[in-house]
């Protein structure tokens, strides 16, 4: 392992990129950066057109581009990482035992804005921005990074945050703002106003940019460690990891930076694996203030389309899965209810053609969900915090072992959520042994949906075609809840569900959200409900 500092004659004034980009051309094993600054541009940055799971595809300036590498490190002492403009701090492909420790990850400016309401009504919403936030209004549109991507998006959304409690205000709806705009007087702007009314004074969030630039890409690694890493800001995810395998988490950490006056670090998901295998260890984490999830596990589906008897292919769903693999040959497939082992495969961007070592019946249905067996990974969330994000904690569809236990959580929706989907996200699949016990629920749950029966933990896959049990074997067991509604459990299509020992506390410090049902079932197997305190009204 190297010194960076032994690069710094690559250094352009404060930019490291060049010292970066010398450094891994020379060194195999990793690199080590001692406490400081390290501030770095797209200057210098490797160009590379890549596919990131769940984020957007493009051509992207690359800052530590590593790939094909097996024992390789970045470790910190306490370094502090500043990046400047549209770029992907870490490219981590195929690398077998990777480390990262000892360093935060931030952006200059962060592609979240916020700003305060001067006026709104059903048409316009007057903001007013920070002296400190850039923005550029082009033949009549407005823009927060201004470059080749400006205006990708033509609207988007804005929600209202509470300043004191750094988090999505209880009881508000959100809003939608689109790119024409008028500048009033230097930083006051006047927008098109959709779905939602904020009042003057509200301090508002926004999302105007697509999941361009995530903080750490993690693409086909194996026997990976992420220790002591705060990650600050980043234009798309956290981290996300893609046909990863074997990966841990301890002390990871989204958070906005001290004295900095945001109210949102992470502009998506604070940590996201798509696809990923062996193991997954999450322990004693701190995931805050983050736009949206702060922990999302998923398999993938593709749809089997048959052509004829000899020709089968796979198809991407959705945009944000084209051009990354599903499956490599040997590997498992669950079509139709049965098993196959893939011996042929050749991967386009959204289509793969592939031949299995079992024959394909010729009557398997058109567009069928296609599930990868062996990306099936062992979770373990333990001793994690959870709290000022929007919308819910954590998100989990494996067929592997599952335990969630010794978490906090504090979130507008759902703190839990074992979904599965093949109608927009095609995020597989099925669980089939869950454990959620001895959590704290605080207050979760308190923004939710008007009229809807969901809970706090919420069990809710959605496919095309559902006529059987699609989740088994969740155990929930030994939980605290503490809120004012009630509203524990929502589970449907679920066999073998236990809910024992759970108990739950009348708290208002939040009052948005209203009283409903403890436990909802739909479509439910084998299902028992003991030994628990349920608020007053339901049975036991």
């Amino acid at each position: 392992m190297r010194n960076i500092a032994d690069f710094s004659d690559f250094k352009s004034g404060d930019n490291w990129t060049p010292a970066v980009a010398a450094a891994l051309r020379q060194e195999k094993e990793g690199l080590f950066f001692p406490n400081g600054v390290y501030h770095f541009y797209p200057e210098g940055a490797e160009t590379r057109y890549v596919y990131i799971s769940n984020n957007d595809e493009g051509l992207k300036k690359l800052i530590f581009p590593v790939q094909n590498r097996a024992g390789f490190s970045i470790q910190g002492d306490n370094a502090d990482f500043i990046f400047h403009g549209r770029v992907v701090p870490f490219f981590l492909s195929r690398i077998r035992d990777l480390r990262l420790s000892g360093f935060s990850v931030d952006f200059a400016v962060p592609s979240i804005v916020e700003a305060d309401v001067v006026d709104c009504d059903e048409k316009f919403i007057t903001l007013r921005f920070p002296e400190n936030r850039p923005y550029w209004i082009q033949d009549g549109r407005i823009c927060f990074i201004n470059d080749e991507y400006r205006f990708m998006k033509t609207s988007f959304p804005w929600e209202v945050f509470d300043p004191e409690r750094r988090e999505r205000a209880a009881g508000r709806k959100s809003g939608t703002a689109d790119i024409d705009a008028e500048e009033l007087s230097p930083g006051t702007v006047r927008l098109p106003n959709r779905y939602s009314i904020a009042a003057p004074g509200d301090h508002l969030v926004m999302k105007p940019e697509p999941r361009l630039t995530p903080g750490i890409v993690l693409d086909s690694c194996r026997n990976v460690q992420i220790h002591n890493v705060m990650l600050h800001s980043a234009c798309g995810m956290g981290i996300i990891a893609q046909n990863s395998f074997d990966i841990e988490l301890k002390q990871v950490c989204t958070g906005v930076r001290p004295g900095s006056g945001r109210s949102v670090s992470v502009s998506d998901d604070a940590v996201h694996f798509a696809n990923c295998g062996g193991y997954i260890h999450i322990e004693d984490c701190r995931f805050e203030n983050q736009w949206d999830d702060a922990v999302n596990i998923h398999g993938v589906y593709r749809s089997y389309i048959p052509k004829n008897k000899d020709v089968h292919f796979l198809r991407a769903g959705h945009y944000q899965q084209f051009g990354i693999p599903f499956v490599e040959k040997g590997e498992r497939l669950l079509i139709d209810g049965q098993c196959y082992t893939v011996s042929f495969l050749e991967d386009g961007k959204q289509y793969a053609w592939f031949d299995t070592e079992e024959p394909l019946p010729e009557d398997i249905p058109f567009a069928s969900p296609v599930l990868n067996l062996d990306r099936q990974p062992d979770v373990i969330i333990r001793n994690c915090i959870f709290r000022g994000n929007q919308p819910r904690g954590v998100l989990c569809s494996s067929g592997g072992h599952v335990v969630i236990e010794n978490n906090y959580f504090h979130t507008p929706w759902a703190a839990v959520l074992v979904a599965g989907d093949s109608d927009y996200w095609f995020e597989a699949g099925p669980v089939n042994d869950m454990t959620i016990r001895n959590n704290t629920f605080d207050n979760c749950f308190y923004q939710g949906c008007p009229g809807s029966t969901r809970g706090v933990i919420d069990i809710h896959p959605s496919l095309e075609k559902m006529d059987s049990f699609y989740h088994r074997h969740i155990h929930i067991l030994n939980n605290r809840f503490n809120d004012n509604h009630g509203r524990m459990l929502s589970a449907d299509w679920t066999d073998d569900l236990l809910f024992s020992g759970n108990h739950w506390s009348e708290d208002h410090s939040y009052d948005s959200q209203m009283p409903g049902k403890a436990v909802v079932l739909t479509h439910c197997g084998q299902t028992i409900l003991k030994d628990n305190v349920l608020p007053p009204g339901n049975e036991k």
